[in-house]
């Protein structure tokens, strides 16, 4: 049986952020620092109105994508929400956690198992909640649908690039073919 957590639950906190390229975690007041911040005055705030919870960990995979669960950081966490050194994992924003929906389908499923919530700053929903469940998956949808439009608009870049050395120019497809691949 499910333990139900009151909003009073002294939570276990794993606190996660994440970006998604090397320039961004070489940045040092850079969006890691400010996602770890954010969280961790969160949790601040909250225990001066109540007993929320104490941070028990923190999680950081620098310069990794979230198009699957392949991440050092997010596996340590699960194996620590398996093994209930965590019972709430806290995020700025859905798009940290993961950007499939086939993912984030499977973490949802296996952390209801553990009595395990996710709690998203931007996106203001709580996993413990029907409603905030249901916006859970909203949001996972936009998010899988912004990495693929990202992917598509790369494609489409260097689409119009090569059509444009090709027909515009009048280069040879294969040299058009080592223009486009030595862009940075």
């Amino acid at each position: 049986m499910k333990k139900n957590y009151s909003p009073k639950q002294n939570y276990k906190i794993g606190i996660y952020v994440r970006v998604s390229t090397e320039e961004q975690a070489e940045n040092p007041e850079g969006s890691i620092r400010s996602q770890e911040c954010r969280l961790r005055e969160y949790v601040k705030h909250k225990n001066s109105f109540e007993s929320f919870g104490e941070i028990v960990e923190f999680y950081c995979d620098a310069g990794i994508s979230a198009k699957d669960t392949n991440r050092p950081a997010f596996q340590r966490m699960m194996d620590d929400a398996r093994s209930n050194k965590i019972n709430m994992i806290l995020i700025t924003e859905l798009s940290r956690l993961t950007r499939s929906i086939r993912d984030f389908a499977n973490l949802v499923a296996m952390l209801d198992d553990l009595d395990c919530q996710i709690y998203s700053l931007k996106d203001q929903f709580d996993s413990s909640t029907a409603v905030g469940s249901f916006s859970m998956f909203l949001m996972a949808n936009l998010a899988q649908f912004e990495r693929k439009q990202i992917g598509c608009s790369k494609v489409t870049e260097e689409t119009y690039q090569w059509l444009y050395l090709t027909v515009w120019l009048g280069l040879r497809p294969e040299e058009a073919d080592s223009v486009v691949d030595k862009k940075p």
